[in-house]
């Protein structure tokens, strides 16, 4: 599906998860999210965790680093994303024994959210990446005496 237009929308979506008859279902709604850019923590729950990112007009570069129990950085990833696609990255791919994963991009525009599932059954949450560091496109700056 694509979405244009010459002014501002806002736009989301509603997935589901569970198709057997007369067993449980569960539907996730994914709010609409802000441009990508610095320091964006996602903290991972324990359960199944795809990190989704998407490059609807230009390629981008996301990076990710995992940050273990006792909050030691992991080493980067870096996840090229081209113009109009998408990447998912298990949390498990970026390291294991996680608790949060450091994300930042470069490049064109990209967003991205964090898909939780339940390995008990059709749960499933759709969770927007926090505000970053000012869209990473500026640092604030203070002079004065």
């Amino acid at each position: 599906m694509e979405v244009s237009a010459d002014v501002s929308v806002v736009a989301g979506a509603v997935t589901s998860r569970g198709t057997e008859v007369d067993e449980p279902v569960d539907i996730a709604v994914a709010p609409s999210g802000e441009r990508l850019g610095s320091e964006h923590l996602a903290v991972l729950p324990n359960a199944n965790s795809v990190l989704t990112f998407a490059a609807p007009s230009g390629a981008a570069e996301v990076r990710l680093t995992g940050v273990g129990k006792d909050g030691a950085l992991k080493d980067e990833q870096v996840v090229a994303v081209a113009a109009g696609t998408t990447a998912e990255v298990p949390a498990t791919d970026v390291g294991s024994g996680l608790v949060a994963v450091l994300v930042s991009t470069t490049g064109d525009a990209v967003y991205g959210a964090q898909v939780v599932t339940s390995a008990d059954g059709p749960g499933v949450s759709v969770l927007p990446l926090p505000r970053g560091n000012v869209g990473g496109l500026s640092v604030p700056v203070g002079l004065g005496y």
